[in-house]
């Protein structure tokens, strides 16, 4: 079978001969990105670069490194028999096979695990310090943070904080979020501060009142009650309590509750209000409500600005002893892995320099979802030495470090992987080096009608990844994809109809025209595998994916494909 020319080839031959330069890999959806890293694995390998134990290999989840650990151990299996590899690398790829399991190929939390249990004296840990399961760790922030909340006295600093805030309409349960982001995010708080000044609000809240009040006197002026009427009627409460208010609770007492009355919005109609002076009182009552209105949520945003800044400033106190704690005891949670990790490569260079002697090739995978923590950690490792300067500007080592992302895929921006990070490292190395970006478009998984649509719906200004407006370094660049197979015949087949007759007789009609859809699929040898070198290939069972929005006719599926003696695998509860 022959094979087609893949358009971005040079750029995947760099990335396995270019041996002694630092790579940052943009690669799209579908470009055979991991076949790329471990394809350059292989050849550093085979041409004495790299043994196992000197490789470090970043991903994302447990299941995504057991595939990658395999997928190089086949690699080198398969360079290993080619005949034309000399026999001195044949030895290097065969012996690197039995010691794959030597390497460390997993996540950044376990990579970060092993480097504390290398130093946990530096680290301030003891030697045999253990993890906090996520379960474990909910179930101890949520003590830790009813513990705190019952100790709260009235008149103390945190029990007044609190107080003002459950005031102002702050409830507990939103108290116990908060200080569970505070906690997931400690490593901020240390050098965080809050302003906790008090904002006036007595001064104002009895003016307020008394403009109020004249809404409620103009009532008078209405010939027929409406529903500006009976809004504002119902103010007259609100009214004297903002009039009425002498001290600061109760002003920010009458505010929450003026917040909370009915608007008036575009309410009562003209004709039924007379004239008051020389204006419609409808006229009047709505820009004097307007007014009123704006000016009471200014305060009251200041004021609840003003109480959770001091409520802040409480719970930062907890939090970063509770992490202290957590340390002494000699238990981490996942952050606090990636933090002490951090840490300990950052403040004590000579740790820092026995890592970087003890590994050759640091590659991290998924980079558009590692945030600052790990960025930090990766490049201070893979940084020559000595690293001076902030870590964003640390000059990496040729060939140490091989970073691959898509920034189109970036998702975990709440947890602070953002662009302006993917695009403040891929600036770093490339500004040190300008081939060190390579960029690899070519898809080999969709076909070319699916391409050419997606680059037609992404690109340009108008594009769904056009700025549109925002500021630099938020939305990436679209680079256009480049289908790899040949177009073939085909595309997007309709089957059934409008259905008449009870719900139950729908689903077994359905189900009946699903099945019967995949027999004639199987047997009039609808084509697939347009994406490939060899085009279009006969569809077999293998290739159909049966995607159902609910379990609902689940049950009718599965007897139909028994009934046809159709071979199937059930995946999920929503897919076949």
């Amino acid at each position: 079978m022959s094979h087609l020319p893949v358009a971005d080839q040079a750029e995947r031959d760099r990335l396995a001969t270019e041996l002694d330069r630092s790579f940052f890999v943009e690669a799209g959806a579908g470009t055979g990105k991991t076949r790329e890293l471990v394809s350059g694995i292989a050849a550093r390998v085979a041409a004495g670069r790299l043994r196992m134990e000197r490789l470090v290999a970043i991903t994302f989840t447990v299941a995504a490194a057991g595939e990658l650990r395999v997928r190089i151990r086949e690699a080198l299996e398969e360079r290993a028999g080619v005949d034309a590899v000399p026999e001195e690398e044949r030895l290097r790829l065969r012996r690197s096979v039995a010691e794959v399991d030597r390497a460390r190929i997993e996540t950044i939390h376990a990579f970060c695990s092993a480097l504390l249990r290398l130093h946990p004296l530096e680290a301030g840990l003891p030697p045999d310090f253990e993890t906090l399961a996520e379960l474990g760790d909910d179930i101890e922030v949520e003590e830790r943070f009813r513990r705190w909340f019952d100790s709260l006295r009235p008149g103390e600093p945190g029990g007044e904080a609190v107080r003002r805030g459950l005031l102002l309409g702050l409830r507990p349960h939103r108290l116990l979020q908060l200080f569970r982001e505070l906690t997931a995010n400690w490593d901020l708080l240390e050098a965080a501060g809050w302003s906790a000044e008090r904002a006036p609000v007595l001064g104002r809240v009895p003016a307020l009142g008394e403009d109020v009040e004249r809404c409620v006197a103009l009532l008078s002026a209405c010939r027929e009650p409406d529903e500006l009427y009976r809004r504002v009627d119902a103010l007259r409460v609100v009214a004297a309590r903002l009039r009425g208010a002498r001290n600061e609770d109760a002003s920010l007492a009458a505010l929450v509750d003026l917040a909370g009355a009915p608007r008036l919005g575009n309410a009562g109609r003209r004709r039924n209000w007379g004239v008051v002076g020389e204006a419609n009182a409808c006229v009047t009552i709505r820009e004097t409500m307007r007014s009123v209105r704006e000016e009471a949520e200014a305060l009251l945003t200041a004021a609840r600005t003003a109480a959770i800044a001091a409520i802040g400033a409480e719970l930062r106190l907890l939090v970063v002893d509770h992490a202290d704690e957590r340390r002494r005891r000699g238990v981490v949670t996942y952050h606090d892995l990636l933090v002490r990790a951090r840490d300990l490569v950052r403040d004590h260079p000579d740790v820092a320099e026995a890592l970087r002697e003890r590994w050759d090739l640091i590659a991290v995978d998924e980079f558009q979802d590692t945030d600052p923590l790990q960025a930090e950690l990766v490049l201070r490792l893979g940084a020559a030495t000595p690293p001076g300067g902030g870590w964003r500007d640390l000059a990496i080592s040729p060939g140490r470090l091989w970073v691959v992302g898509d920034p189109k895929q970036s998702i975990y921006r709440f947890r602070r992987a953002d662009m302006a990070l993917y695009a403040a490292v891929e600036r770093s190395l490339v500004g040190a080096d300008p081939r060190a970006r390579a960029r690899l478009s070519v898809n080999f998984r969709s076909g070319r009608r699916i391409i050419e649509v997606v680059n037609a719906v992404f690109r340009g200004p108008a594009g769904l990844m056009g700025s549109h407006g925002a500021p630099p370094g938020v939305q990436p660049e679209y680079v256009e994809l480049v289908a790899h197979g040949p177009a073939v015949e085909g595309g997007v087949a309709l089957f059934g109809g409008p259905v008449e007759g009870p719900a139950s007789g729908m689903w077994r009609r359905e189900a009946r025209a699903t099945v019967a859809t995949i027999r004639r699929i199987r047997d009039e040898g609808w084509t697939v595998g347009e994406g490939g070198d060899g085009g279009a290939r006969p569809c077999s069972l293998d290739d159909i994916c049966v995607l159902m929005p609910s379990r609902t006719n689940l049950g009718n599926l599965e007897r139909e494909l028994a009934a046809e003696r159709v071979p199937y695998r059930l995946e999920s509860g929503s897919l076949i």
